[in-house]
């Protein structure tokens, strides 16, 4: 699956909702992208197609329709459908800033603080993100072998 091996530390966002930010483990399967927030208990896994918990998810690697990392950022970006609905979520290999809503000056200054947030991130975390990039990608392109389907909005 690309070389990664091992799951990952991470932190969900859920692009367009309200929801808070989760730290938790981000991990590949044959089948779908989990992650799993850092509170729960270890192996209290409940089988379902996309919500695992409140927190958790399990995405169905056919299910996923755009796989992306920002330039120059510690993100992954992920856009699949669920239920029919599209669904995003941005998974940061190093903690998130802080979200404000300061107004105008505070637009400036939240512009800044991502920046600097960007900045200080060492080079080996955005290799990290570029490895789970390509590793995703493959294993998507895979699934989508598998069910017949045009490998095509992965790239």
């Amino acid at each position: 699956m690309g070389g990664v091996t091992e799951a990952a530390r991470v932190w969900i966002s859920w692009l367009g909702t309200a929801r808070p930010d989760v730290e938790g483990t981000l991990t590949l399967t044959p089948t779908h992208l989990e992650f799993r927030h850092a509170g729960g208990p270890e192996d209290a896994r409940v089988p379902l197609s996309h919500f695992v918990g409140p927190d958790d998810a399990r995405i169905p690697l056919n299910a996923v329709r755009k796989v992306r990392r920002p330039l120059g950022a510690p993100v992954l970006e992920v856009e699949y459908v669920a239920g029919g609905e599209p669904v995003r979520v941005a998974f940061f290999f190093a903690q998130p800033p802080p979200v404000t809503t300061d107004g105008l000056w505070g637009r400036e200054r939240r512009r800044r603080s991502q920046i600097a947030f960007v900045l200080q991130r060492g080079e080996s975390v955005i290799e990290t993100v570029k490895e789970w990039r390509g590793a995703v990608r493959a294993a998507v392109a895979g699934a989508r072998r598998n069910a017949g389907e045009d490998v095509q909005g992965t790239r």
